[in-house]
């Protein structure tokens, strides 16, 4: 289990399942989601690995939404069916990239923009990790309603980049429209501005990233559904999946033999979602390189 989901199954509690999938399902337990799943759903913060099989267990009559969920002396029930012991269980905790290398990164990027050719979905916010071309059909298209906003994020974070111990206010008002924009549980925008900051943690840009979290804090409630929220505030905390956190390292390292499993495993992740989060992390990176480099003074190491 996550780091996260350990966090709440740690104490006594009672919920509900919340949402029901082919291959895991959502539960609130005291205010607090984490999502139960079979083997092959992978880990992020949020995520309990079980040994129950994938198929007609999940979505059929065994697991309904409103389900009584419990938690007690190292025991999760759910609707009287199923019973999870937990105390053997491993904790997951996310590898972080160690300290930046602006060489490695920039070859990192590089490496990746020979294997995206002609590989991100038409679908979802995937392009805009990089820049469209001129003429670009946008309009009406997802594309079209993220680009402004997300052209102001990022001159906020290029700015802060610049100096990080002075960012500034991020006016969330300007690109707020990036939450909650487009369909699913966790909607394109969210995804990818979750990949920004789990790319800002890695980046040590702790200041950063401080002031866009507060920001997105104060509004994730009112802007997006409340289980995408969980996995942003994850987010806030530098945690993401295991397939983000393996692309970010495969980047930082310059181990660059790694991508095309990563890239398989970022492609699994939802029907877009995977996508998205690429994209954030890639821009943050993409506007770090970017400093770096416009800053003589700045060391490339």
């Amino acid at each position: 289990m996550g780091t996260v989901a350990a966090r709440t199954l740690g104490r006594p509690g009672q919920g509900f399942v919340d949402t029901v999938f082919d291959r895991s399902i959502y539960c609130v337990i005291e205010d607090n989601y984490i999502c139960v799943g079979a083997e092959s759903l992978g880990m992020c913060p949020l995520n309990v690995i079980t040994s129950i099989p994938e198929g007609n267990a999940w979505s059929s009559h065994c697991f309904r939404t409103g389900m009584l969920v419990s938690v007690f002396r190292g025991q999760v029930r759910i609707g009287g069916h199923f019973s999870l012991t937990l105390d053997q269980a491993r904790i997951w905790r996310p590898s972080f990239p160690i300290d930046p290398c602006f060489e490695k990164v920039r070859e990192g990027l590089l490496a990746l923009d020979v294997l995206m050719a002609g590989r991100i979905q038409t679908e979802g916010l995937g392009r805009l990790m990089y820049p469209l071309e001129p003429g670009s059909p946008i309009n009406g298209h997802l594309l079209g309603y993220a680009f402004k906003p997300l052209e102001r994020l990022k001159s906020w974070l290029r700015e802060s980049l610049v100096d990080p111990q002075d960012a500034g206010d991020p006016n969330v008002s300007a690109w707020q429209d990036l939450l909650g924009l487009g369909p699913g549980l966790t909607p394109s925008g969210d995804d990818l501005v979750g990949g920004m900051m789990l790319a800002l943690h890695s980046l040590g840009q702790a200041a950063v990233v401080r002031s866009m979290s507060a920001a997105v804090a104060k509004i994730i409630t009112e802007r997006t559904h409340p289980i995408s929220a969980a996995h942003l505030r994850t987010a806030m905390e530098g945690m993401g999946s295991e397939a983000a956190h393996r692309v970010m390292n495969t980047i930082h390292s310059g181990n660059l033999n790694g991508f095309p499993d990563v890239l398989k495993e970022i492609e699994k992740i939802g029907h877009t979602s995977g996508w998205d989060m690429l994209a954030g992390i890639v821009i943050v990176y993409r506007l770090w390189v970017e400093t770096r480099e416009n800053s003589p003074a700045t060391p490339n190491n």
